[in-house]
């Protein structure tokens, strides 16, 4: 809006420099065409002064806007990496807990087209989480569609079922068979049983595939959020770029 303005009256500013003080007017009262270009020239100078002067004050006034919008994103993403962490559903991989539920809405504003009026480190790593976790919930979506349509194949109990999903799900996270069988409270008899039903569901290709991506998106993710908690309580280079 200021921009346009500026425009509009550099315009006028011409036009009026021309037809009130400029060769019109001496036209008609002392015929004197000596001044024309001059009067033209300054009056070209004043109008690229005046959008000059206007485009840097919207510049200015943007980068405060955007300073203020990004200080109040920051101090949300520290609260929410303060108080939460990244943890793994045992009933949905595509779950990414409280931490991903709160963090990726912040996505909403429009962060990459803060990148050139923010230097902060902390704005590109928040991207970048936001993108791993959404990552993580896409592949786990394939990674559940998959598990489930095999599973709904096989001859197993409900509770056999629930047990087998659960290490699956262990498993594309990238969790240990030591602490799987903690985490499933399971005698090694029954663990050794678990891990052949398990076995099953790995002779299928979508579900070893989306299994691998699950975990190395939360590898990923992972990373991202541990520089991101970093970057944030450093509380450093919040500075603009221009």
């Amino acid at each position: 809006m200021v921009f346009w303005f500026a425009v509009l009256f550099s315009v006028a500013a011409i036009l009026f420099w021309v037809i009130a003080g400029g060769p019109l007017y001496r036209l008609a009262a002392f015929s004197d065409w000596t001044q024309f270009f001059p009067d033209v020239i300054v009056a070209a100078l004043v109008g690229i002064f005046l959008w000059w002067f206007a485009r840097t004050f919207e510049n200015w006034r943007t980068r405060k806007e955007i300073q203020f919008r990004w200080a109040a994103v920051r101090d949300r993403a520290e609260r929410i990496m303060r108080t939460h962490v990244f943890e793994y559903d045992l009933e949905n991989v595509a779950e990414t807990g409280p931490l991903g539920s709160k963090l990726v809405p912040l996505g909403d504003e429009p962060l990459r087209a803060w990148l050139q009026y923010i230097s902060d480190p902390a704005l590109r790593a928040l991207i970048m989480a936001i993108g791993e976790i959404e990552e993580v919930q896409g592949y786990g979506g394939r990674f559940e569609a998959a598990l489930q349509r095999v599973l709904a194949g096989m001859e197993f109990g409900r509770n056999q079922r629930r047990l087998v999903a659960y290490n699956m799900r262990l498993l594309a996270n990238g969790v240990r068979l030591e602490e799987r069988q903690v985490i499933l409270r399971q005698s090694d008899d029954a663990m050794q049983s678990l891990e052949r039903a398990t076995g099953l569901l790995l002779e299928d290709e979508e579900v070893v595939e989306t299994a691998n991506l699950v975990a190395q998106s939360r590898t990923d993710v992972i990373f991202v959020l541990n520089a991101l908690a970093l970057l944030l309580k450093n509380d450093v280079g919040d500075n603009p770029v221009v």
